[in-house]
């Protein structure tokens, strides 16, 4: 089971993609410890069965200190084999996030985007600053204690001529596992989609040429997430996005839209709002039907982003298929 967490929507950074409501609201002391209540609850009894828990914002670590507690709690309570990570710019950093990191199995996914030039032109921060040097010098931090990173690139229009040039950077820094996903959000051309195209395949083929188990890897991990046989949708019965107040949501693009609540940590999950939502989970997209791919595509799969993209559960995002298209092409 999958538990994201939202602590704040607080962030000091203004990045041109981010699709966070920044409210400015934080996860309470109270909130915290029924958070901890209620996943002690959905997983009593079964305690043979893996739990995945991320920190998600806004800046987690703004509310380090429900982090902390949270953590402590649910390794008190809980004899479940347990995994902990959060997703953090690497901007916000003190002696008690460092004695906590260094003493803890939480796993690092840092945000940054490549070189100065190509971060900065997305990832600035509120008052109009660069990034880069604060996330490289987080980055450094966590080498120092021996931490291990996963690095998340975000790619759009402005800086997708550059992918393969960004990869290689980060890359050259010393880290190799490197996930970029692009902001299907943004106004995507074709000459753009064809160079990240091209950019794609020039990484594939230096992950081939560098580190074969490294290529391997990638490509499956690439596969699994885009590529898998339709099934029912996992949100709410296999993971949970928990908002700051409490709030249950069925995934990470679902949180704070009211159409798609499915309960609260306080009553539980609403069955039937659940249902609602998952009705349309197994039926093919009219825009699918006669797609070679539509039995193992995530745009088949996930009609919460069809709707919250195109206004329709049934109409899958033409960007979404485009990168599809693309992604089968290169891997398969």
């Amino acid at each position: 089971m999958e538990f994201t967490i939202w602590m704040t929507t607080s962030c000091n950074f203004k990045c041109k993609y981010c699709y966070v409501d920044k409210q400015n609201i934080t996860m309470s002391s109270d909130t915290a410890h029924n958070v901890v209540d209620y996943i002690c609850d959905v997983m009593k009894g079964k305690s043979d069965e893996n739990i995945n828990i991320i920190f998600h914002g806004g800046e987690p670590f703004y509310n380090y200190r429900q982090i902390i507690f949270i953590y402590n709690e649910l390794n008190r309570r809980l004899k479940n084999t347990m995994t902990f990570s959060v997703t953090t710019n690497g901007s916000f950093f003190n002696e008690d996030i460092k004695k906590f990191l260094q003493n803890s199995n939480v796993e690092l996914c840092v945000s940054l985007d490549g070189n100065k030039k190509s971060n900065d032109s997305n990832r600035q921060t509120r008052n109009g600053c660069s990034s880069y040097e604060m996330v490289i010098d987080f980055l450094e931090k966590m080498r120092s204690i021996g931490k291990n990173i996963k690095i998340r690139m975000t790619v759009n229009t402005l800086n997708v001529k550059d992918l393969y040039k960004n990869y290689l950077h980060i890359n050259q820094l010393g880290y190799d596992i490197i996930s970029f996903a692009p902001d299907e959000g943004d106004k995507w051309t074709k000459k753009d989609l064809d160079i990240y195209k091209t950019n794609f395949h020039l990484i594939l083929e230096y992950l081939k040429n560098k580190d074969i188990e490294l290529y391997k890897y990638y490509r499956e991990n690439i596969k699994n997430f885009y590529f898998m046989t339709i099934s029912p949708c996992s949100g709410g019965a296999k993971s949970l996005h928990v908002s700051v107040d409490g709030t249950l949501y069925p995934c990470m693009l679902a949180v704070g839209k009211n159409k798609y609540k499915i309960g609260d940590i306080y009553d539980g999950i609403d069955i039937e709002k659940l249902k609602e939502i998952h009705k349309y989970s197994l039926e093919d997209n009219i825009t699918c039907k006669n797609c070679g791919i539509k039995n193992n595509c995530r745009n088949n799969r996930c009609k919460i982003i069809n709707d919250i993209r195109t206004h329709n559960f049934l109409f899958a995002y033409p960007i979404s298929c485009a990168f599809q298209h693309i992604n089968y092409e290169e891997l398969f």
